[in-house]
């Protein structure tokens, strides 16, 4: 995170998924998430969701 608040991330297309898909993380990206579960009691996919709709509005994309 930069001094303006925000996640800047490079701008890459991707396509949408129809269901729910598999993503695979970091071992440090995994263990945060492990604490969070922990100290909240949500699943795990049910965590790594809300914080990932949580952050989208932090996310600043870095085009070209």
């Amino acid at each position: 995170m930069r001094k303006d608040g925000k996640i800047h991330l490079p701008a890459k297309r991707q396509k949408y998924a129809e269901k729910s898909q598999p993503v695979r993380i970091s071992a440090g990206a995994y263990n945060a998430l492990v604490d969070i579960c922990n100290e909240t009691g949500m699943p795990m996919k049910q965590a790594a969701s809300l914080l990932i709709l949580e952050a989208v509005d932090l996310v600043e994309y870095d085009r070209e």
